[in-house]
């Protein structure tokens, strides 16, 4: 619950939102949102060794909508947590 979901960050002294969440079988995971009109294609997230996916999105603010949209080999689905 520390490190999962969304989580206020200040990153190099950028105040913003850290994303993480755990799929380990996702071909690719992106934050969708307001603030991106929710399109896949703009957010990204990194994927780390252990099936984690994390993103930094700078700027965003307590109470942003948004969701995960997880990518598989045969479906693409958005997931709030």
């Amino acid at each position: 619950y520390e490190r999962l979901g969304a989580q206020l960050r200040t990153v190099n002294g950028t105040a913003g939102v850290n994303f993480a969440v755990w799929a380990p079988n996702a071909q690719g995971v992106s934050v969708i949102g307001d603030f991106n009109e929710w399109d896949g294609r703009t957010h990204a997230m990194r994927k780390h060794g252990n099936g984690m996916w994390e993103l930094f999105i700078p700027e965003l603010k307590a109470g942003t909508l948004y969701k995960f949209r997880v990518k598989t080999d045969h479906e693409e689905v958005d997931k709030s947590d």
